[in-house]
């Protein structure tokens, strides 16, 4: 009997294998309802990814973490958000005011919501608000309790999962429990106990009601706060949880398909602080790889725009460890805007127009490093394209 010789495996691609693992082309994203943003973001947020926005307080930074909560929010009657609080500032009603908007916007929000009976008038609950019961928020103090917040919040993804594997355990069991044809023995085997597959994240958002609806969101304001007091005390350990906390993030992410989006706080440098750290560097007799590192970070220019100097807090750990890496700030509109702004000299800064600017720092599994998205606020509430 002539035997056929073995054919060697044909060869992958590395960019195959690497679509194969990211599976980008598939994951569904969260927009932010500002057509600027989210062009920039090529549609907006990924599902099952954990994303980032650095910024200096009064950028925008927390206004789109509401507005990409609304726009959750308002996808299915039953979908949820978890926000976790380490700073004591999420303003509820601001949330309130962005869904509204977001209802009007899309035309579902009614002003008038009462009922003329024969008892009188019925006040019934207005969109909103049912909207806001699916909003659960967590007040954390420190590192402890933000990791026991997430373990928290992994259980009860965990119980969601558990509750998927259950209805298509039922779907199946309903679909092998059709009479078969009497005279066929063969259909018996249709009676038979089959082991249903698990269900891969991606599975839930296929499913109808109450499955798809647990694709969730988590917003945590902000990362910062919770690392710095112990940065300042103990710089090694503080890395070590800060790796930990990320760690159980992206896995929390992949394992339910949930959207994670940190806020992080960003410092603009002083105006000699290049040149302090080109001193630095001389003074050091014998400096340290770390110390080299984190001079060396200093000089790095991270915007593509020259005069954006801020630099996010927690610096690559953090940048190297989340898949979508975002930065806002603030830019002059026009070239008038820009020669008041930087011109000292005349002392017109507060005259110029500013506009909001939010730009991909890194990516991990996209090509979006560089976009960009210029926006204006308009009554503290709204996102509006800023050209």
């Amino acid at each position: 009997m002539a035997t056929t010789e073995a054919e060697p495996a044909s060869p992958h691609l590395a960019s195959q294998v690497l679509r194969s693992d990211s599976g980008s082309a598939t994951r569904r994203r969260l927009g932010s309802g500002c057509a600027a943003v989210d062009a920039a973001l090529d549609g907006g947020l990924e599902y099952g990814r954990v994303s980032c926005i650095s910024g200096e307080g009064g950028v925008g930074k927390t206004l789109l973490a509401l507005h990409f909560i609304a726009k959750h929010l308002v996808s299915g009657r039953e979908v949820q958000a978890t926000v976790i609080d380490s700073v004591g500032t999420f303003d509820v009603f601001r949330l309130q005011e962005v869904v509204l908007s977001r209802l009007r916007d899309m035309g579902q929000h009614d002003e008038t919501k009462q009922t003329h009976t024969d008892a009188g008038v019925t006040t019934e609950r207005v969109p909103e608000d049912e909207i806001l019961d699916r909003v659960k928020l967590m007040r954390v103090f420190d590192i402890e309790g933000l990791l026991e917040a997430l373990d928290e919040l992994k259980t009860e993804t965990e119980s969601a999962l558990d509750d998927l594997r259950k209805l298509r355990n039922d779907a199946a069991t309903d679909k092998q429990l059709e009479i078969p044809d009497s005279e066929d023995e063969g259909d018996e085997m249709l009676f038979d106990e089959v082991s249903p597959l698990e269900p891969s994240p991606s599975d839930m958002t296929n499913l109808p009601g109450e499955a798809a609806a647990k694709e969730g969101l988590l917003v945590i304001d902000n990362i910062t706060s919770v690392i710095n007091p112990l940065l300042k005390r103990n710089y090694v350990q503080a890395q070590a949880q800060l790796t930990e906390v990320l760690r159980a993030l992206s896995q929390l992410a992949r394992s339910s398909n949930m959207c994670i989006l940190l806020i992080n706080t960003a410092m603009s440098p002083r105006s000699n602080h290049t040149v302090s750290v080109k001193k630095s560097t001389q003074m050091l007799d014998h400096p340290s790889p770390e110390e080299m590192s984190s001079l060396s970070s200093q000089l790095e220019s991270i915007s593509i725009f020259e005069s954006a100097t801020v630099r996010p807090a927690l610096g690559k750990t953090l940048s190297n460890a989340v898949d979508l890496y975002l930065l806002a700030h603030m830019l002059p509109k026009h070239k008038r805007d820009a020669d008041m702004f930087y011109n000292t000299e005349l002392g017109s800064k507060h005259r110029a127009e500013l506009v909001n600017i939010l730009e991909v720092l890194s990516d991990r599994w996209d090509q979006r490093v560089g976009n960009f998205g210029a926006f204006t606020v308009k009554g503290g509430i709204q996102l509006e394209d800023a050209f």
